[in-house]
Protein backbone atom coordinates (compact mmCIF):
# COMPACT_ATOMS: atom_id res chain seq x y z
CA UNK A 1 0.00 0.00 0.00
CA UNK A 2 1.06 3.04 -0.99
CA UNK A 3 0.60 6.79 1.30
CA UNK A 4 0.18 9.73 0.25
CA UNK A 5 1.86 13.13 1.57
CA UNK A 6 -0.26 14.29 4.50
CA UNK A 7 -2.48 11.59 4.46
CA UNK A 8 -3.32 10.52 8.08
CA UNK A 9 -2.98 7.36 9.00
CA UNK A 10 -5.66 5.73 11.19
CA UNK A 11 -4.62 3.46 13.59
CA UNK A 12 -5.14 -0.45 12.95
CA UNK A 13 -8.10 -1.60 15.01
CA UNK A 14 -7.76 -5.05 15.78
CA UNK A 15 -10.90 -5.68 16.52
CA UNK A 16 -13.82 -5.02 14.56
CA UNK A 17 -17.00 -3.23 15.66
CA UNK A 18 -18.94 -5.08 17.57
CA UNK A 19 -16.34 -7.96 18.33
CA UNK A 20 -15.85 -6.74 22.10
CA UNK A 21 -19.76 -7.75 22.28
CA UNK A 22 -19.02 -11.27 20.66
CA UNK A 23 -15.85 -11.47 23.35
CA UNK A 24 -18.34 -11.38 26.01
CA UNK A 25 -20.50 -13.57 25.27
CA UNK A 26 -17.90 -15.87 24.59
CA UNK A 27 -16.39 -15.81 27.75
CA UNK A 28 -20.47 -15.96 29.48
CA UNK A 29 -20.88 -19.40 27.31
CA UNK A 30 -17.53 -20.53 28.35
CA UNK A 31 -18.07 -20.06 31.91
CA UNK A 32 -21.65 -21.43 32.21
CA UNK A 33 -20.12 -24.61 30.51
CA UNK A 34 -17.54 -25.01 33.26
CA UNK A 35 -19.98 -24.21 35.80
CA UNK A 36 -21.79 -27.28 34.32
CA UNK A 37 -19.02 -29.29 34.16
CA UNK A 38 -18.33 -28.58 38.02
CA UNK A 39 -21.73 -29.43 39.01
CA UNK A 40 -21.61 -32.70 36.96
CA UNK A 41 -18.44 -33.85 38.33
CA UNK A 42 -19.95 -33.30 41.74
CA UNK A 43 -22.91 -34.81 40.88
CA UNK A 44 -21.39 -37.91 40.00
CA UNK A 45 -18.89 -38.08 42.81
CA UNK A 46 -21.95 -38.17 44.68
CA UNK A 47 -23.02 -41.07 43.07
CA UNK A 48 -20.10 -42.64 43.22
CA UNK A 49 -20.13 -42.46 46.84
CA UNK A 50 -23.72 -43.64 47.42
CA UNK A 51 -23.23 -46.74 45.55
CA UNK A 52 -19.78 -47.47 47.34
CA UNK A 53 -21.61 -47.29 50.38
CA UNK A 54 -24.34 -49.38 49.19
CA UNK A 55 -22.14 -52.22 48.09
CA UNK A 56 -19.93 -52.20 51.59
CA UNK A 57 -23.67 -52.06 53.16
CA UNK A 58 -23.87 -54.87 51.26
CA UNK A 59 -20.68 -56.84 52.02
CA UNK A 60 -21.49 -56.24 55.92
CA UNK A 61 -24.74 -57.95 55.46
CA UNK A 62 -23.43 -60.95 54.46
CA UNK A 63 -20.40 -61.31 56.60
CA UNK A 64 -20.95 -64.03 59.35
CA UNK A 65 -22.92 -63.35 62.53
CA UNK A 66 -20.48 -63.59 65.93
CA UNK A 67 -21.77 -63.66 68.89
CA UNK A 68 -23.55 -60.70 70.69
CA UNK A 69 -21.82 -59.50 74.04
CA UNK A 70 -23.57 -61.16 76.68
CA UNK A 71 -24.67 -64.07 74.64
CA UNK A 72 -24.01 -68.06 75.36
CA UNK A 73 -20.90 -69.93 73.01
CA UNK A 74 -22.71 -70.45 69.17
CA UNK A 75 -22.22 -74.56 69.38
CA UNK A 76 -21.06 -76.86 71.29
CA UNK A 77 -19.24 -80.04 69.77
CA UNK A 78 -20.97 -82.46 72.22
CA UNK A 79 -18.11 -85.48 71.77
CA UNK A 80 -15.39 -82.63 72.30
CA UNK A 81 -17.78 -81.70 75.20
CA UNK A 82 -17.72 -84.61 77.55
CA UNK A 83 -15.00 -86.41 79.22
CA UNK A 84 -13.34 -84.99 82.49
CA UNK A 85 -13.62 -81.54 83.48
CA UNK A 86 -11.42 -80.14 86.94
CA UNK A 87 -13.50 -77.46 89.23
CA UNK A 88 -11.67 -74.61 89.02
CA UNK A 89 -13.65 -72.22 90.89
CA UNK A 90 -17.35 -71.71 91.25
CA UNK A 91 -19.24 -69.36 93.15
CA UNK A 92 -20.43 -72.57 96.02
CA UNK A 93 -24.40 -73.76 96.72
CA UNK A 94 -25.39 -76.82 98.62
CA UNK A 95 -24.04 -79.70 96.04
CA UNK A 96 -20.64 -78.10 96.37
CA UNK A 97 -19.52 -76.61 99.36
CA UNK A 98 -15.51 -75.78 98.50
CA UNK A 99 -14.65 -79.25 98.53
CA UNK A 100 -10.97 -80.16 97.45
CA UNK A 101 -9.94 -81.77 94.37
CA UNK A 102 -13.61 -81.15 92.71
CA UNK A 103 -13.92 -82.76 89.51
CA UNK A 104 -16.71 -83.44 86.96
CA UNK A 105 -17.18 -86.25 83.98
CA UNK A 106 -19.61 -86.25 81.50
CA UNK A 107 -20.56 -89.86 80.56
CA UNK A 108 -22.11 -89.43 76.96
CA UNK A 109 -25.85 -91.30 76.85
CA UNK A 110 -27.57 -92.23 73.78
CA UNK A 111 -30.14 -89.58 73.63
CA UNK A 112 -27.71 -87.44 73.28
CA UNK A 113 -27.28 -86.04 76.91
CA UNK A 114 -24.84 -86.30 79.63
CA UNK A 115 -24.78 -88.02 82.95
CA UNK A 116 -22.32 -86.26 85.40
CA UNK A 117 -20.38 -88.07 87.83
CA UNK A 118 -18.92 -85.22 90.55
CA UNK A 119 -15.44 -86.50 91.99
CA UNK A 120 -14.27 -84.51 95.27
CA UNK A 121 -11.96 -85.34 98.77
CA UNK A 122 -14.09 -85.44 101.96
CA UNK A 123 -12.07 -84.22 104.88
CA UNK A 124 -14.43 -85.58 107.62
CA UNK A 125 -13.76 -89.47 106.18
CA UNK A 126 -10.48 -88.47 104.39
CA UNK A 127 -11.31 -90.24 101.33
CA UNK A 128 -12.07 -89.44 97.92
CA UNK A 129 -15.58 -89.83 96.29
CA UNK A 130 -17.55 -90.03 93.82
CA UNK A 131 -21.50 -89.08 93.99
CA UNK A 132 -23.66 -89.60 90.37
CA UNK A 133 -25.06 -85.86 90.83
CA UNK A 134 -27.28 -84.76 87.78
CA UNK A 135 -28.62 -85.75 84.45
CA UNK A 136 -28.10 -83.24 81.61
CA UNK A 137 -30.31 -82.76 78.48
CA UNK A 138 -29.09 -80.34 75.98
CA UNK A 139 -32.26 -77.39 74.90
CA UNK A 140 -33.97 -77.85 71.58
CA UNK A 141 -32.63 -75.47 68.57
CA UNK A 142 -29.49 -74.15 71.19
CA UNK A 143 -26.61 -76.18 69.75
CA UNK A 144 -26.04 -77.89 72.88
CA UNK A 145 -25.13 -74.43 74.68
CA UNK A 146 -28.23 -74.26 77.12
CA UNK A 147 -28.35 -77.26 79.22
CA UNK A 148 -31.14 -78.89 81.56
CA UNK A 149 -29.52 -79.81 84.71
CA UNK A 150 -31.19 -82.57 86.65
CA UNK A 151 -30.23 -82.84 90.23
CA UNK A 152 -30.96 -86.24 91.50
CA UNK A 153 -30.04 -85.61 95.15
CA UNK A 154 -31.82 -82.20 95.46
CA UNK A 155 -34.82 -83.20 92.90
CA UNK A 156 -34.49 -80.22 91.37
CA UNK A 157 -33.19 -78.55 87.86
CA UNK A 158 -31.02 -76.24 86.94
CA UNK A 159 -30.98 -74.25 83.45
CA UNK A 160 -27.47 -73.72 82.37
CA UNK A 161 -26.01 -71.97 79.76
CA UNK A 162 -22.16 -72.83 78.29
CA UNK A 163 -21.05 -69.56 78.19
CA UNK A 164 -17.56 -70.07 76.93
CA UNK A 165 -15.14 -72.89 75.40
CA UNK A 166 -11.78 -72.50 73.44
CA UNK A 167 -11.35 -74.03 70.24
CA UNK A 168 -9.55 -77.09 71.64
CA UNK A 169 -11.87 -77.68 74.37
CA UNK A 170 -9.68 -76.97 77.32
CA UNK A 171 -10.89 -74.35 78.94
CA UNK A 172 -14.55 -74.24 79.90
CA UNK A 173 -16.98 -71.39 81.38
CA UNK A 174 -20.83 -72.55 82.44
CA UNK A 175 -23.34 -70.09 83.62
CA UNK A 176 -26.63 -70.74 85.77
CA UNK A 177 -29.69 -69.32 83.63
CA UNK A 178 -30.44 -66.30 86.56
CA UNK A 179 -26.80 -65.84 86.97
CA UNK A 180 -26.83 -67.02 90.20
CA UNK A 181 -24.46 -70.02 90.19
CA UNK A 182 -20.58 -70.09 87.83
CA UNK A 183 -18.03 -72.36 87.03
CA UNK A 184 -14.81 -72.71 85.57
CA UNK A 185 -13.61 -75.85 84.22
CA UNK A 186 -10.25 -76.78 82.90
CA UNK A 187 -8.65 -80.26 81.72
CA UNK A 188 -5.73 -80.13 83.87
CA UNK A 189 -5.97 -78.77 87.43
CA UNK A 190 -3.93 -76.26 87.66
CA UNK A 191 -4.20 -73.31 85.39
CA UNK A 192 -2.01 -70.40 84.81
CA UNK A 193 -2.42 -66.86 86.10
CA UNK A 194 -3.33 -65.01 82.73
CA UNK A 195 -5.62 -67.95 81.70
CA UNK A 196 -7.22 -67.69 85.23
CA UNK A 197 -8.35 -64.13 84.53
CA UNK A 198 -9.39 -64.35 81.31
CA UNK A 199 -11.81 -67.09 82.15
CA UNK A 200 -12.98 -64.94 85.06
CA UNK A 201 -13.33 -62.19 82.13
CA UNK A 202 -16.31 -64.38 80.16
CA UNK A 203 -18.33 -64.85 83.94
CA UNK A 204 -18.01 -60.87 83.68
CA UNK A 205 -18.50 -60.00 80.66
CA UNK A 206 -21.87 -62.41 80.74
CA UNK A 207 -23.24 -60.17 84.11
CA UNK A 208 -21.99 -62.43 87.23
CA UNK A 209 -20.79 -61.56 90.02
CA UNK A 210 -17.45 -62.13 90.10
CA UNK A 211 -16.74 -61.23 93.51
CA UNK A 212 -18.65 -64.11 94.69
CA UNK A 213 -16.11 -67.03 92.94
CA UNK A 214 -14.36 -69.26 95.05
CA UNK A 215 -11.15 -70.89 93.86
CA UNK A 216 -10.79 -74.47 94.66
CA UNK A 217 -7.88 -76.40 95.60
CA UNK A 218 -6.55 -79.75 93.90
CA UNK A 219 -3.91 -81.33 95.68
CA UNK A 220 -3.77 -83.49 92.26
CA UNK A 221 -3.12 -86.64 95.49
CA UNK A 222 -5.52 -89.30 95.66
CA UNK A 223 -5.92 -90.48 98.91
CA UNK A 224 -7.50 -94.59 99.49
CA UNK A 225 -9.44 -95.92 96.63
CA UNK A 226 -12.01 -93.22 94.80
CA UNK A 227 -15.55 -95.10 96.28
CA UNK A 228 -19.44 -93.91 95.50
CA UNK A 229 -20.43 -91.53 98.21
CA UNK A 230 -23.25 -92.93 100.32
CA UNK A 231 -25.77 -90.06 100.34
Amino acid sequence: MVCRAGSKVRPFNRRAPGAQGDHKIMDQRLQSGLGGLQRWMRQSAIAGLALLLAACAGTASRAPAAAAPGAPALAVDMQKFGGQWYLIAHVPYAEERDQLDSSIELRPRVDGGFDELYRYFDNSKMQSLVVPRSRYVAVAGSNNTRWVSHLRSLDSQMSLDVLYVDPDYRYAVVGESRRDLGWIYARDPVVDPATYQNLVAQLSQHGYQVAQLHRLSHSQVLVGNTRLAVP
